[in-house]
């Protein structure tokens, strides 16, 4: 989208006069009140017409939230004003006596009536906002009965306010009640938030929760949830349990799912965990869903076993292991994906080195078990100097290393080390 000089211009004196409005306003009263000063009932009638632009302006500017949180008064006052224009305008063009009064006061009471017909609807949803919002903190439902007509506000209004409350400790049960009670507990719907589910699932995502609210949820309307909203809730739960979130995150979205499945043992059906589920989760080093769903799942495959006795720095478990056959750090642990594994079988020794501990790596190290030159690799690589591709020496457990969430910088750089002296070729 370009814009002409001509859109330019016109763009400039458009903000010229909304912002100058105040002083051509003033500018244009004055001149015309002492241009009409001849005509009493006239400069009367500019008196009582800007008083009542006074106190308008006033009052809005006090009242309104939209102004007292932060919006531009200057902006405010300017559109104001620029509203108000036509009727002193006149007093420029109309000379007749008779004439200049009937306009100016039919033209001011145009401008004041379409005025106020803007901002005071405002005023009304904003005092009206403020009687609901006391009503929910005080639990008086009667009040709220009255306000919405003896019913309950639209659904995608019900649901803002449960939203809004769900965090605030100040609004009681019964305020709750009467909003969950207006929802549609069969509304569904993948493009809205404001269905029951939805607003189930997110709840329960929140670092705080009203208690009374989740009191309410695990309980009485518990039942609203059918097997699917269940299955959703415990896979959503379940799915944020993931090594993207923090460990304090991650400690909520347990808990969460540990008290609604104490509440709810039946849940426990629905953490289905299987060697492919475990397998991708250990493929993307989720340690913290593999440490929830270990009392869930049982497997004899020995090579999930050893992933996971990495993953969750059981060392003394891998270390016997490894102590007993060292050829099992050349254990395949996932197939060739690609990604920073690169186009090779990720085997065990591998795995440690990208997601294993600082004392296991380190215990490898002392004992030689790494193998680290049979890692080294050809990558081709543009070399901007040159101006042409060529071949550089590389190694994969450096490379794994590099991305080990549970080294620091300088232990990274440790290891590091410690494999290019192992290395036969020399790391670019």
């Amino acid at each position: 989208m370009s814009f002409s000089t001509g859109d330019v211009f016109l763009i400039f004196t458009l903000l010229f006069f909304l912002y100058a409005s105040p002083i051509i306003y003033v500018l244009l009263t004055i001149y015309g009140t002492f241009k009409k000063a001849e005509h009493p009932a006239l400069i009367k009638a500019i008196a009582f017409a800007n008083l009542l632009i006074t106190v308008n302006l006033i009052y809005y500017s006090v009242t309104l939230d939209d102004l007292n949180d932060g919006g531009s008064t200057l902006q405010f006052v300017s559109i104001s004003l620029a509203a108000f224009s036509p009727a002193s305008i006149s007093l420029l063009v109309n000379t007749q006596k008779k004439c200049a009064f009937y306009s100016y006061t039919a033209l001011f009471f145009l401008s004041f009536g379409l005025y106020n017909l803007y901002y005071f609807p405002e005023k009304i949803e904003q005092d009206r906002e403020a009687v609901i919002i006391s009503s929910l903190q005080q639990g008086n439902i009667k009040k709220l009965q009255q306000t919405f007509n003896e019913g309950c506000p639209s659904e995608q209004a019900t649901f803002y306010y449960l939203r809004t409350m769900a965090e605030g400790e100040i609004y009681p049960a019964s305020s709750f009640v009467f909003l969950l009670d207006c929802t549609d507990k069969d509304h569904e719907s993948s493009y809205s938030k404001d269905n029951f589910i939805t607003y189930y699932q997110n709840v329960l995502q929140k670092p705080n929760i009203n208690k009374k609210l989740l009191d309410l949820l695990l309980s009485d309307y518990y039942r609203y949830l059918n097997n699917r909203d269940k299955q959703e809730l415990v896979t959503d739960l379940l799915n944020r349990i993931d090594n993207i979130h923090s460990d304090k995150e991650n400690e909520r979205f347990t808990d969460r799912l540990n008290l609604l499945i104490k509440h709810h043992p039946e849940l426990k059906k629905f953490i289905k965990v299987d060697n492919q589920y475990i397998l991708q989760n250990i493929d993307h080093g989720n340690a913290s869903l593999i440490s929830y769903i270990k009392p869930y799942y049982s497997t004899q495959n020995q090579e999930l076993l050893l992933a996971t006795n990495v993953l969750l720095h059981e060392d003394a478990a891998i270390v016997r292991k490894i102590s007993r056959d060292k050829h099992i750090l050349s254990t395949k642990i996932l197939s060739s994906i690609g990604g920073i594994w690169g186009s090779r079988d990720v085997d065990l020794v591998s795995y440690i080195f990208r997601y294993g501990s600082e004392d296991l790596i380190n215990w490898i190290l002392i004992h030689s078990l790494d193998n680290t030159a049979a890692f080294d690799y050809q990558e081709k690589l543009f070399n901007h100097a040159s101006q042409q591709e060529e071949y550089y020496c590389n190694n994969y457990l450096i490379k794994y290393t590099s991305f080990n969430p549970n080294l620091t910088d300088a232990k990274k750089q440790s290891v590091r080390q410690a494999l290019i002296q192992k290395s036969h070729c020399q790391e670019k």
